[in-house]
């Protein structure tokens, strides 16, 4: 990371699913990070949101994995029983399009975004959401550049 400003985002950060992955990802003790890396700066950040559409459901005893895909990726999104109200995500069922909120986890080398909510959208909600992310990325690079410790 040489010659660049991280940036630690406490916020969620809107990501694509496409950006969810082991070699984007840092551990530090227990936690793991998602870092983007955008013109000169890294976004380093635990909590993201993210969108796509539903091409897998498992339930399992104390969870159900959503697996959402976006163009050529996807990202498994698991919502747990006693986290997750099942009435909040309502009528969610294969290719339903959804934006899912949440932390970054790893178990077992298995990487997966533990959801804080997850919401059925328009399918025209993508291409607005990544208008969003682009606009949100040029912000974030004009902020001053963080004071160096």
């Amino acid at each position: 990371m040489d010659n660049k400003n991280e940036i630690v985002v406490y916020g969620y950060l809107r990501v694509l699913p496409s950006e969810i992955k082991f070699e984007n990802t840092a551990k530090i003790a227990s936690a793991i990070f998602l870092i983007i890396q955008h013109d000169n700066l890294v976004f380093k950040t635990r909590r993201i949101s993210t969108v796509g559409q539903i091409t897998r459901i498992f339930s399992g005893k104390k969870f159900t994995d959503y697996a959402l895909s976006l163009e050529d990726s996807s990202v498994t999104v698991r919502a747990w029983s006693n986290t997750v109200n099942e009435d909040l995500i309502g009528e969610i069922r294969e290719q339903t399009p959804v934006v899912a909120y949440g932390v970054l986890r790893e178990y077992n080398d298995y990487l997966y975004v533990s959801a804080t909510l997850i919401r059925k959208v328009p399918s025209d909600y993508f291409e607005m959401f990544k208008r969003q992310l682009k606009a949100d990325r040029k912000l974030l690079t004009r902020l001053p550049a963080p004071a160096k410790a």
